[in-house]
């Protein structure tokens, strides 16, 4: 759609690579935008007693979610990640879930010099010294970013990985930014069963979101 790819470009968020397949680098040192990608997913929720009734298979547990919104700066994210980082602190306090339990976490990860920075440095406020530790992923390389669709989209890829005991890894970030205070995953990984997953959101114009799921649904 020219008018969405005229408008981003206005924005000075679409990124630009000699090779087409580098141009979106999560948290790499030599990110400078996204690439627009298209998809759908989408989630069913539903009560346990509900699914217990007719036999569904149960996937994961909503554990936790927050949301919220803020108008920082040109694209509405503030770089210190102050906002997020109290949606990410919410999310974790109605689960019930602390920092050093999370296995995984898949992060908004868009590829801009500005969003990875306030996500990174909002997860590391949120997390403490277990942002340093927890395996981190965006997969926004793979799939672009997919604007409205994202947050449902990676929230399946979460749990995919959940029950796949295997995380994605970052694909194009091969130096880290050393400003990222994050244990950002380069390749995927096997790992061991992750009980504990979280989601992360941040949208344009400064809509946030986060999710936890559980891996233990029953």
């Amino acid at each position: 759609n020219p008018l969405v790819i005229a408008q981003l470009h206005a924005a000075g968020i679409l990124g630009h690579d000699e090779n087409p397949r580098l141009t979106c680098k999560p948290f790499d040192a030599a990110r400078n935008g996204i690439v627009l990608g298209e998809g759908a997913s989408f989630l069913i929720l539903e009560s346990q007693a509900s699914a217990r009734r007719r036999g569904a298979p149960m996937l994961a547990r909503l554990s936790g979610w927050a949301l919220a919104a803020e108008g920082g700066e040109r694209v509405g994210m503030d770089r210190t990640g102050a906002s997020l980082s109290r949606v990410i602190t919410e999310v974790l306090a109605m689960a019930g879930v602390a920092p050093t339990q999370l296995g995984h976490i898949n992060a908004h990860g868009t590829g801009t010099m500005l969003n990875d920075l306030a996500e990174a440095n909002a997860l590391h406020v949120a997390l403490g010294e277990a942002a340093t530790q927890v395996p981190c992923s965006s997969t926004k390389a793979v799939t672009g970013h997919c604007l409205g669709a994202s947050a449902a989209l990676e929230a399946v890829i979460c749990i995919q990985a959940m029950h796949a005991s295997h995380l994605p890894g970052t694909t194009n970030c091969s130096t880290l930014d050393p400003a990222v205070k994050l244990n950002v995953l380069r390749v995927n990984r096997v790992s061991a069963a992750v009980q504990w997953a979280l989601s992360v959101s941040a949208g344009f114009w400064g809509n946030q979101a986060a999710v936890v799921f559980s891996r233990d649904a029953r």
